[in-house]
C-alpha cells in the first residue's frame, strides 16, 4: 500500500473513533456456543435504529459500517431508512469496530461489538456538530 493511502486510512479510522456518542446493545438471537440448527441462520446482521441526541427523531441516509477489528477495513455498511431504521448484509460471526455517521453529526464508533448468528440489535444515538 502506498505509504501516503495508508497514512489516511489510518487518519481517517482516527477521525471515526474520537466521536462521542451512546450506544445501547441488545437482543441477540444466537449466543454462541455450538453451530446453529438446520434452518438457523449463520451469518451475523447488525439492525437497529440511529437517533437524534437531542430532538431523539429518527436519522434518515446515516451510514452504519462494519469494520475487521484487527486492520480497520470496511467490511460492509447499511443505511437507514426515513425511520431511521437500518440492516447490514450478513458477515461472518465475530468481533467488529462499529461506526455510525452522518452529515451534521459526530462520528460514533464502538470497537470490540460481538457479533453472533443471527441478527444482532444495536441502537446508536448521534450528537449533532
Amino acid at each position: 500500500m502506498v505509504p501516503a493511502m495508508r497514512t489516511l486510512r489510518m487518519l481517517s479510522f482516527a477521525l471515526l473513533l474520537t466521536g462521542g456518542c451512546l450506544v445501547q446493545a441488545g437482543g441477540r438471537a444466537h449466543t454462541g456456543g455450538p453451530p446453529p440448527p438446520p434452518g438457523e441462520p449463520s451469518g451475523a446482521v447488525l439492525a437497529g435504529t440511529v437517533v437524534d441526541a437531542r430532538t431523539h427523531q429518527p436519522i434518515e441516509q446515516a451510514a452504519v459500517d462494519i469494520y475487521n477489528d484487527h486492520d480497520h477495513s470496511k467490511i460492509t455498511s447499511g443505511h437507514t431508512d426515513a425511520s431511521g431504521r437500518f440492516e447490514t448484509p450478513p458477515v461472518p460471526p465475530g468481533t467488529y469496530t462499529v461506526g455510525a455517521r452522518r452529515n451534521g453529526y459526530a462520528i460514533w464508533a464502538q470497537e470490540h461489538f460481538e457479533m453472533h448468528p443471527g441478527a444482532t440489535q444495536i441502537d446508536v444515538v448521534l450528537n449533532p456538530k
